[in-house]
C-alpha cells in the first residue's frame, strides 16, 4: 500500500460507455495499452478509462498517462509513485536537499529545466529524476527493455526538483532579479535614473528659475503659474476629448476567436504570480479566489512570493492547506524592497505559456484567464499584454470610495480603450496584467 496522499482519485464515467470490469476482454476492439499506463490495471481505474487514454494519446500525440492525469483519473503524485514502484525506483514527495545538490550552474533558467540532479552526501550519492520532465512513456519503455535501469534512482515531482535547484542558488537568483536587466538591456532599466541630457536640462531649468527669482520674483512666479496652469489645462482638454471620442466611436473589436480546447490537456499552462508584503489578513481570501479561477488545475501554477523578513504572511500561507499547483516562494532580503524585485525573483520558476500578475487584494473573476487567453490569441503575436479592468468592491461604503470607483471605471472603461483605438501610449497598471510567452521574451517584469 502507498502513503495516504498516493491513493488514486478514482475514475470518471466516460461519455458513451458504461463501467465494465477490468480485464483484457473488457472492451471489444480496444487498443493495446501503452507501457506508461499498462501497469495501472490494478490501480482502481477501469479498462474503459485506460483505453480512452490510449486512443486520445494517439490522436493528440501525447502520453496516455498525461491524459489520465489531466482528466482527473489520477493525481500526478499518485501516478509518479506508482510508476516508480513499477520500474523499481524510489519515490520521494519532496525534492533533493538544496544544500546537497551537486551543481556548478548559477542563476540559470536553463538549469531549472534539467531532468535530474545528483544529491551528494557523506553516506551516499543519489540521482533525483523528474519523471514528468523525462517523459513517462520514455521511462516506461526504458524499464521494459532494461528492468534495472532505475534501481538506484529517486523519482520526484518536476516542480519539487525545480524548486530545490532554485533554492540551491537563491542568492544568485536574487542578484539576477536586481541586476540582470540593467546589465542586458540598460535602456529599459530604471537603474540609470537620469541621462546626461536630462541632467543638463534640469540644471539649466534650476539656474533659470533661480535667476528669475533673483531678478524679478513677481515675474518668475507669474510665469511659473502660467506654465502649470497650461499643463493641467491640457490634461483636462485631453480627457474631455477622450470622453467625446468614446461617446462617438464604436466599440473596439478583435478578430473573433474561440479556443478549441475541450479537454484539460488542450489548455496551455498558465502561471500566476502574486507578491505579498505584510498581507497575512488577505491570504485566505486570495487563495480561495485564485483556486476558483476556471482553468484546469493541472495546467495552472500559482506562486505566492514573500520576503524572508515577513514571518506573519509566510506563517499565514503555511497554515493553509494550499490547493494543487500552489507554491510559496520566499525571497531573501536584499535591496530594493520592491514588488518588481520579488516578482523577478520568482519568474524563473514559471513554466507557463501565459503569465498573469495579481495583488494580494485582487479577487479576479473566475473566467478571467479564459477571456485573457481568447484576447491574446485573437490579437496575434503583436499583442504582448492584456490588462483586466479593475473594479472597486466597496464603492458604496462612503463618498470617497464612490469617487474612487468612478475614477477607476473612467480609467479602465473609458480612457484606456479610446487611447488604444488611437494607437496612443497606454498606462499599464501594476496588477491583473496577462503576458504571453514571458519566459521566451524576457526574464524580467
Amino acid at each position: 500500500m502507498g502513503p495516504a496522499w498516493g491513493q488514486p482519485v478514482g475514475h470518471q464515467r466516460i461519455p458513451g460507455h458504461s463501467d465494465r470490469t477490468q480485464g483484457a476482454g473488457a472492451w471489444p476492439g480496444a487498443p493495446d495499452l501503452p507501457d506508461d499506463i499498462a501497469f495501472l490495471t490494478e490501480a482502481g481505474i477501469t479498462r474503459d478509462a485506460l483505453c480512452m487514454a490510449a486512443i486520445a494519446a494517439g490522436e493528440k500525440g501525447m502520453a496516455a498517462s498525461e491524459i489520465l492525469i489531466h482528466r482527473g483519473f489520477m493525481m500526478r503524485e499518485d501516478y509518479e509513485w506508482r510508476l516508480a514502484k513499477h520500474v523499481g525506483a524510489e519515490y520521494r514527495r519532496h525534492g533533493p536537499d538544496p544544500d546537497l545538490i551537486a551543481t556548478t550552474a548559477t542563476a540559470s533558467t536553463d538549469e531549472l529545466r534539467t531532468v535530474g540532479v545528483m544529491e551528494r552526501s557523506a553516506r551516499q550519492n543519489r540521482l533525483f529524476v523528474s519523471p514528468q520532465a523525462s517523459g513517462y512513456a520514455r521511462i516506461a519503455a526504458l524499464a521494459a527493455k532494461a528492468p534495472d535501469t532505475f534501481a538506484n534512482v529517486v523519482f520526484t515531482g518536476r516542480a519539487e526538483l525545480r524548486h530545490s535547484l532554485f533554492l540551491a542558488d537563491r542568492q544568485g537568483y536574487a542578484r539576477r532579479a536586481v541586476e540582470d536587466l540593467a546589465q542586458r538591456l540598460p535602456d529599459y532599466s530604471a537603474n540609470r535614473r537620469l541621462s546626461g541630457g536630462q541632467i543638463v536640462a534640469f540644471v539649466l531649468a534650476g539656474l533659470l528659475t533661480f535667476g528669475g527669482l533673483v531678478l524679478g520674483a513677481d515675474i518668475a512666479f507669474s510665469t511659473l503659474a502660467v506654465l502649470l496652469t497650461g499643463f493641467y489645462f491640457s490634461i483636462v482638454v485631453l480627457r474631455a476629448v477622450l470622453i467625446v471620442l468614446l461617446d462617438t466611436a464604436g466599440p473596439a473589436t478583435l478578430p473573433p476567436f474561440r479556443p478549441a480546447a475541450t479537454e484539460p490537456e488542450d489548455f496551455p499552462v498558465y502561471s500566476v504570480l502574486v507578491a505579498l508584503k505584510n498581507e497575512a489578513g488577505q491570504v485566505g481570501a486570495l487563495v480561495d479566489a485564485l483556486d476558483q479561477l476556471d482553468w484546469p488545475k493541472t495546467r495552472k501554477e500559482v506562486f505566492l512570493v514573500c520576503e524572508e523578513d515577513d514571518p506573519e504572511t509566510i506563517l499565514a500561507i503555511r497554515s493553509l492547506d494550499l490547493p494543487q499547483g500552489f507554491e510559496l516562494v520566499i525571497c531573501p532580503p536584499c535591496e530594493p524592497r520592491t514588488k518588481p524585485k520579488a516578482l523577478n525573483f520568482a519568474l524563473p520558476l514559471c513554466s507557463g505559456r501565459f503569465t498573469v500578475i495579481y495583488d494580494a487584494e485582487d479577487r479576479p473573476h473566475r473566467l478571467q484567464l479564459r477571456e485573457a487567453w481568447e484576447k491574446l490569441e485573437a490579437g496575434g503575436d503583436k499583442l504582448a499584454c492584456v490588462q483586466a479592468p479593475l473594479l472597486v468592491h466597496n464603492r458604496n461604503q462612503n463618498w470617497l470610495t464612490r469617487l474612487f470607483a468612478i475614477e477607476y471605471r473612467t480609467q479602465f472603461l473609458g480612457t484606456l480603450p479610446i487611447l488604444e483605438r488611437l494607437g496612443a501610449p497606454l498606462s499599464l497598471g501594476g496588477t491583473s496584467n496577462h503576458f504571453r510567452g514571458i519566459m521566451e521574451q524576457t526574464h524580467h517584469i
